[in-house]
C-alpha cells in the first residue's frame, strides 16, 4: 500500500491517476475538510484550487431530515470541520469523489461515528468486520440511531446507498 510523504497536498489529476492505474491498491491523500454533506460524505480541499468529495467507506448514515440525520452530521462537522484529515482512499467515484477511511490524527473518524452511534457499519460491503462489536455496543445501549433504528431498516440504508466504489 502506497504512503505519500509529502505534507504538500496532491492535486485532483494526481489523485485520480493514481486510482484509475491501480484500483485495488489504496492511496493516502492528506487535505482540509472545507464540508460536511451528510453523516458520510465530506468535501475535502486540494491543492490545485478545487475539491474532492469523499464518501466515508464501510459505514452509512442518515439522510436528509431522516432520523438522527442532523445530529450525525453534526458529529462528523465537530470532529473534522476546518481540520487536516488523512483520506485512505479505496477508489473512485466518477471525477471528483472518492471514498475512503478518514482519519484525523490517530482518530479513526468512521469508527467514532460506529462507536457514537450516528452511523452504522455496512457489514455487507467490509473488508473488515473489526467495527461489529461497537456497533453491537452501540445498539446494546441504544446510543444515537439505535434509539429509534432497527438493524433491518440499517442494512436497507446500506443497501439503497452502498459505502463503495459503484461499479
Amino acid at each position: 500500500m502506497p504512503r505519500t510523504t509529502n505534507t504538500s497536498l496532491p492535486s485532483r489529476a494526481v489523485i485520480l491517476l493514481l486510482l484509475a492505474a491501480s484500483p485495488a491498491a489504496a492511496a493516502d491523500i492528506t487535505g482540509r475538510v472545507v464540508a460536511v454533506e451528510s453523516g458520510d460524505t465530506i468535501k475535502l480541499a486540494i491543492t490545485d484550487g478545487g475539491s474532492v468529495t469523499v464518501r466515508l467507506s464501510d459505514i452509512g448514515a442518515p439522510q436528509g431530515s431522516g432520523f438522527y440525520a442532523p445530529s450525525s452530521r453534526q458529529l462528523l462537522k465537530n470532529m473534522v470541520l476546518d481540520k487536516t484529515v488523512r483520506i485512505e482512499t479505496s477508489g473512485s467515484e466518477g471525477k471528483d469523489r472518492i471514498v475512503g477511511h478518514v482519519y484525523r490524527g490517530l482518530l479513526d473518524v468512521n469508527l467514532e461515528l460506529v462507536r457514537a452511534g450516528a452511523a452504522w457499519f455496512c457489514v455487507e460491503y467490509a473488508n473488515d468486520t473489526s467495527y461489529m462489536p461497537y456497533q453491537s455496543d452501540a445498539i446494546r445501549h441504544l446510543r444515537g440511531l439505535w434509539s429509534r433504528t432497527t438493524t433491518f431498516d440499517a442494512r436497507v440504508a446500506c443497501r439503497a446507498n452502498p459505502p463503495v466504489v459503484k461499479s
